[in-house]
């Protein structure tokens, strides 16, 4: 199982390859790449990987009050965050939390 750290990196680049492929069908999702440029710089010891990716689920469960993509984000979001917390894998192991049929 990886370390803390490399598990935050990695959930942070898969909301932002979820924004870079999705916005044009998507817009808000701009807000995604808004919010990590601002609030993410670097982060230390575990904590502070834990305490931002509470941050971004907080975040994203304000968005999630008028938009369903932020709903499912949300979700997923949580789902990828306790799993974390816990030590346990990762519900998602794709590249992106959205999966949009072809």
């Amino acid at each position: 199982m990886r370390g803390t750290r490399q598990r935050y990196d990695t959930i942070i680049a898969k909301l932002l390859a979820t924004a870079a492929i999705h916005k044009a069908a998507f817009p808000q999702l701009a807000a995604i790449e808004s919010f990590i440029d601002s609030t993410y710089t670097e982060v230390g010891v575990e904590e502070d990987c834990l305490g931002k990716l509470d941050e971004l689920c907080l975040y994203f469960q304000e968005l999630s009050v008028n938009c369903y993509v932020f709903r499912h984000l949300h979700h997923n979001l949580c789902i990828d965050v306790d799993a974390v917390k816990n030590k346990t894998a990762p519900f998602n192991l794709g590249d992106t939390y959205i999966v949009l049929p072809k």
